[in-house]
């Protein structure tokens, strides 16, 4: 009678190799942090003064990054105020999605690498 089911080699180091990606993966500070810099090179946020230009600032965590201006006006000029007649100037949501192919590259390289490490057969 034949043997039938699953035979798995070297399961204890893909379980091992796998944890450990897992646990790479629950960290992702380093392309985050790459990512929100990319996305503020590519924002041209409209200039009078240069001040809302200059008061960038970026913050970035294992999942989550923002860039932002530290204006007060810069919410109405980058969202508008239909009330007060400003018009829309979205310059950050531009720069997301013009630097998207960078920053996305960022995180699959990162994924590349860290799943490269999984051993297993």
């Amino acid at each position: 009678m034949a043997k039938s089911g699953v035979e798995a080699k070297g399961l204890p180091q893909l379980v091992e190799s796998l944890s450990h990606a897992a646990d790479q993966l629950d960290d992702l500070s380093e392309p985050v942090g790459e990512a929100v810099r990319v996305i503020g090179q590519f924002a041209r946020p409209p200039v009078r003064s240069g001040r809302l230009a200059s008061s960038i600032s970026y913050q970035s965590g294992p999942h989550l990054g923002t860039v932002t201006w530290g204006v007060i006006y810069a919410p109405p000029i980058h969202y508008g105020w239909r009330a007060r007649g400003i018009r829309a100037q979205p310059w950050g949501v531009i720069a997301a999605k013009s630097a998207e192919g960078t920053w996305a590259d960022l995180f699959t390289q990162k994924v590349d690498t860290i799943t490269e490490g999984v051993k297993g057969q």
